[in-house]
């Protein structure tokens, strides 16, 4: 959680959390930051934490699901945080099912 807000104020000093790897420099920016991203629409089935951490599985690393989602409060869209490299292009959409039943 603590690189999910990424800049904060200690002791009136402003500190920046950003990734680290071994073959970055400090000054450099690092392209890897936490997003939600949303699940809108999906079939019932889908809401299970198994196949939302699969689907999350796409975009990078799944960090963890909304609150609404897990506890069902908003099932017309599920929503999780998801670790990505944003230099990276992602789809818009994503063939869910069966070829022939599936839907985006």
């Amino acid at each position: 959680m603590v690189f999910y807000q990424r800049s904060y104020l200690v002791f009136n000093c402003f500190m920046k959390v950003s990734k680290w790897s071994p073959s970055g420099d400090i000054g450099d920016e690092s392209p890897i930051v936490l997003i939600w991203i949303s699940f809108p629409n999906l079939h019932p089935h889908f809401l299970s934490p198994h196949i939302l951490h699969r689907l999350g599985l796409l975009f990078c690393n799944p960090v963890k699901v909304d609150n609404a989602t897990v506890m069902g409060y908003r099932p017309s869209v599920a929503r999780m945080l998801v670790e990505i490299d944003i230099t990276k292009k992602f789809l818009d959409k994503i063939w869910l099912c069966h070829e022939k039943l599936g839907y985006f």
